[in-house]
């Protein structure tokens, strides 16, 4: 019952970040001379931290000679970007699930850094996968989706740690 009740909160919160969503119009102005994800990491941590006001994001030491920015915030989820300012080559959010109330603005944090990089799609893809937690969360699962502005998505869910990753990748060049 308390999942069922968890769910029901997290489809609710799901639904308001979609219409949210649609009021703000699509994802953030794309410059075609930027590479990676399209998207400048200034303009990421922005939109990271707008929908998460405790999300604390600081330089970490660098990946591969690559800058590499690491946040947490007050749920203990985890973001990462890794990549220079206008070349990010991955964008990761890890949200641990834990109490009700931790859950539900975990996971509406993580719905608004999925619609703000992979937009409705990306919600709808997200709502379908939760609801598949919420009838099974002993089962893991690795589901890969793609998006507009070059964006491959990865989710995972691993049952024994409670965990739940987002990653958004560059889609490689077919040219």
């Amino acid at each position: 019952m308390k999942t069922k009740s968890i769910l029901i909160g997290i489809l609710f919160l799901f639904f308001f970040l979609s219409v949210n969503a649609q009021q703000q119009g699509p994802p953030p102005t794309v410059l075609k001379f930027i590479g990676g994800l399209e998207i400048r990491r200034p303009q990421l941590i922005s939109i990271i931290t707008k929908s998460d006001s405790t999300m604390v994001i600081k330089q970490a030491q660098d990946l591969n000679g690559l800058p590499n920015f690491v946040g947490r915030d007050k749920f203990n989820a985890t973001v990462q970007l890794i990549g220079k300012e206008d070349d990010i080559v991955l964008a990761k959010w890890i949200f641990i699930f834990g109490d009700k109330g931790t859950t539900m603005s975990g996971l509406s944090s993580m719905g608004y850094f999925g619609g703000s990089l992979g937009a409705q799609k990306c919600l709808d893809w997200l709502l379908i996968k939760i609801h598949e937690i919420g009838n099974d969360n002993k089962t893991a699962f690795a589901d890969k989706r793609e998006f507009d502005y070059n964006r491959n998505a990865e989710l995972i869910f691993d049952p024994v740690s409670k965990t739940l990753t987002l990653s958004f990748t560059p889609r490689e060049n077919t040219d």
